[in-house]
């Protein structure tokens, strides 16, 4: 990310591919997805995959987990809040790790969101 803004997370969301069925970690800029900031800015519903390249992956938590508020690093791919937009902007999405993806959410989820 380089000099400039300090930007510090306090959550994630799991994404999952319904093309290739990976899962990964999108960190949220804190102020994202949060009813306290306003304007409340979501997350996209839709990213493309860092593995396949399909535009298929979506939100498979439904709802952000929390963790102690922490500096997004650059190693953490990540939705940021970008002034002009009007939702969070994806960062460092070639840092994406796959994400273990239970056999339930893949029946659960997966099914749900396959075409």
């Amino acid at each position: 990310m380089g000099k400039g803004k300090r930007r510090y997370t306090t959550g994630y969301m799991i994404y999952g591919c319904t093309s290739c069925y990976q899962g990964f970690r999108m960190f949220l800029e804190e102020s994202l997805g949060d009813d306290k900031f306003q304007p409340r800015k979501p997350v996209p519903f839709v990213i493309q995959c860092p593995f396949c390249k399909e535009v298929d992956c979506k939100d498979i938590l439904f709802k952000k987990k929390k963790i102690p508020r922490q500096r997004i690093q650059p190693w953490m791919p990540a939705f940021i809040n970008v002034a002009g937009d009007s939702c969070g902007v994806p960062i460092n999405m070639e840092k994406a790790k796959p994400e273990y993806v239970t056999k339930q959410q893949q029946e659960l989820d997966f099914c749900v969101l396959a075409p």
